[in-house]
């Protein structure tokens, strides 16, 4: 007696189509995709980051889409992102990048982390006290806070800069060298926290 064989076909009621992934065949596999959603915000989001000295390679990281497509986005090319794509990408639109989620190597952009430090080297901080509170060598203290060209920096040092920062912000100004005194760096309590790695941002006296 000859065994029966299986046959297989799609999951959906009345459809003798070959299944392609879920059970499914092609076309009602597609039926269960989200919606596609309108690339237009996240172009826009993305630009910001470019702009704001965020790398692609580090985007990528934070969302996990890949560069080709991020770039893609970025131009444009593509109207509409759909499923996974748009569901990573919406992390974007949640508010400022969390530096702390990204390995200690991937770079970020250096503003906020150059406001700190001229900050904390306006507040009376010696650079090599600095230097040993946050784990940074003294050399990148004064790299950091006066190379205007500068575009990165590691996540780790930001982060340890900022943390440091966010702890003594509020300490009391100490006397700083006249050369120091000169720049007009601003002080760490005119510089808003949750503000201070916007490009946009000044602090209470007016400068970026």
């Amino acid at each position: 007696m000859t065994a029966a064989v299986a046959t297989r076909q799609c999951a959906r009621p009345r459809c003798t189509r070959a299944p392609y992934r879920g059970g499914m065949c092609w076309p009602h596999y597609q039926r269960t995709w989200p919606a596609p959603e309108d690339a237009g915000p996240y172009r826009r989001r993305l630009r910001e980051l470019t702009d704001a000295g965020w790398t692609i390679k580090a985007l990528s990281v934070y969302t996990g889409v890949c560069e080709a497509s991020l770039t893609t986005v970025l131009s444009g090319r593509w109207p509409r992102v759909y499923g996974a794509t748009a569901a990573r990408l919406r992390r974007l639109l949640d508010g400022p990048i969390d530096a702390a989620a990204l390995a200690p190597t991937t770079c970020v952009p250096v503003l906020g982390t150059r406001r700190r430090l001229q900050a904390l080297r306006a507040a009376g901080w010696d650079p090599a006290d600095l230097a040993e509170a946050t784990g940074i060598t003294r050399g990148a203290v004064y790299s950091l806070s006066t190379e205007e060209d500068r575009a990165t920096v590691h996540a780790r040092p930001h982060l340890a800069v900022a943390r440091f920062f966010l702890d003594h912000q509020a300490d009391p100004v100490r006397p700083v060298p006249p050369r120091i005194a000169r720049r007009g760096w601003p002080l760490p309590m005119q510089w808003d926290p949750a503000r201070i790695d916007d490009p946009a941002a000044r602090s209470e006296g007016g400068r970026r």
